[in-house]
């Protein structure tokens, strides 16, 4: 099988990330691993889709962190290739841009399996999709760009609150506001109207005291809990 992978940018992988792992858990299993950044990817005057990208070889036995020395210092063999011929294709990006899901559509399109599909990335990317779904337990939550809105809201419920961007990752831009800080929460929400990335839409949420005891996240894969 041959499995390529879509990162923002090779230099920035790490030797913790899950992508690097996965990379290696497939060259292990002897499949062949293509990494691909969004500016290898082109048509070509064929109309084909078509990509540049490292190539590693499930004969090499290389090691994660070889793979990401090779990666970063650009030093992976370079295999030019048609995107077709890939037989799965992991979105590995974040933030997952317009740029990124309209490759990833033309991947699909091309009969390649595409993990995740772009189009389900599309519709999750923004919290306010899932602030929007009837009957999931979630705080009592507003999405808007209005600080006005966002005013009312806070002294509405008179608890504090977590500000964070709309459109983002990584816990980036994500602020806690007492109860009674107006001045913080207006700057809170500022920052993260203003944070990169962001669509300058803001979530603002009551806070859970329940956070306090850790986060537990549920893996679910086709219809079971794993």
């Amino acid at each position: 099988m041959q499995l390529g992978i879509l990162v923002r940018r090779a230099a920035n992988l790490d030797s913790t990330w899950t992508t690097l792992h996965l990379a290696q858990a497939a060259l292990d299993r002897g499949h062949d691993v293509r990494f691909m950044e969004p500016g290898d990817i082109e048509v070509d005057d064929r109309r084909q889709l078509v990509a540049r990208t490292f190539g590693f070889e499930s004969a090499g036995g290389i090691t994660v962190e070889r793979m990401v020395r090779a990666l970063r210092k650009r030093e992976a063999p370079r295999r030019y290739l048609r995107l077709d011929a890939l037989d799965v294709l992991l979105m590995r990006c974040a933030p997952f841009d317009p740029t990124i899901a309209a490759l990833g559509l033309m991947a699909a399109d091309a009969g390649v399996e595409v993990v995740n599909d772009p189009r389900g990335m599309l519709r999750v990317q923004h919290k306010a999709w899932l602030a929007s779904l009837p009957g999931v337990p979630i705080p009592r939550t507003l999405v808007t760009r209005s600080l006005a809105q966002a005013q009312v809201f806070f002294d509405k419920h008179r608890k504090p609150v977590v500000v964070k961007p709309a459109r983002g990752s990584g816990g980036r831009a994500v602020h806690f506001v007492r109860r009674r800080d107006p001045v913080g929460f207006d700057r809170a929400f500022r920052a993260a109207s203003e944070a990169l990335g962001s669509d300058r839409h803001v979530v603002v949420q009551t806070y859970l005291p329940e956070a306090e005891a850790g986060e537990k996240r549920l893996v679910w894969m086709d219809g079971t809990l794993l």
